[in-house]
């Protein structure tokens, strides 16, 4: 929002805390993502004193109330009530939310309202929480979250010629550009089959194969929009995967 002079004062808006610092001596600063205002940051004064009302409440993965006050980009929590139980997310469950919680930080931009990103979010932690398909719903959100921000990835059409994709052809993803018909069968370069793309396209995993393309293309084209930034998750998550192998 562009502040001015007006003071906004918002009630009961249904929110996550993606991440959470320490601010002086029982303060923390949040950053949430909220359902009508995007990702937003304020602070918790007190929060972590022992006669906060807050205290223990101010949790990730916890669907919260938030009511706040503000007249600059931070802004102050007024309340919070817990709506549900917290999502008890645990092992490669617990890293995938963590990743997308990163990713939504790193992404969107404060005060820039995705109520549906937020509802598929929402669904995403459910998921996890029942340890449903999580490589592909992990996928899923990707794509549609990319799709959201205004960064679709064209999984119909051919980037050169604009031909539809074709289930029996077999095609190479050029990050930032798309995919491309690989007539030549050269090798060395990303190839997949046309089938695995329609069923990523509609949502679908069949095979292993189609896993590993949506995994390879969301990754690399989460890339293109990061930069060299690196993500801190996936580093935990492998050491989290090599401690698992011991």
């Amino acid at each position: 929002m562009p502040f001015t002079n007006e003071v906004e004062r918002i009630h009961n808006q249904p929110a996550f805390v993606l991440h959470k610092r320490p601010f002086r001596n029982t303060s923390l600063i949040l950053d949430l993502f909220t359902k009508d205002f995007g990702r937003i940051s304020l602070v918790a004064k007190g929060a972590t004193g022992q006669r906060s009302k807050l205290k223990g409440i101010l949790q990730v993965f916890q669907p919260l109330h938030i009511s706040w006050i503000r007249k600059t980009e931070l802004g102050t929590v007024t309340s919070a009530e817990t709506l549900s139980p917290p999502f008890m997310l645990v092992d490669d469950s617990l890293y995938a939310a963590m990743y997308i919680n990163e990713i939504i930080l790193k992404l969107t931009t404060k005060d820039d309202p995705h109520s549906e990103i937020f509802t598929k979010y929402l669904a995403l932690l459910d998921q996890l929480n029942n340890k449903q398909n999580i490589e592909g719903n992990l996928r899923l959100f990707e794509k549609e979250m990319l799709q959201e921000l205004g960064y679709e990835l064209n999984l119909y059409q051919d980037a050169e010629t604009h031909d539809d994709i074709d289930p029996d052809l077999t095609y190479e993803f050029v990050p930032g550009f798309g995919l491309v018909n690989n007539q030549m069968q050269q090798t060395g370069k990303l190839l997949f089959s046309g089938r695995s793309i329609c069923n990523f396209a509609n949502n679908i995993f069949e095979t292993e194969s189609d896993l590993k393309f949506a995994k390879i293309v969301m990754k690399l084209s989460l890339q293109q929009l990061l930069g060299k930034e690196e993500l801190k998750t996936r580093e935990l998550f492998r050491s989290y995967l090599a401690t698992k192998k011991h």
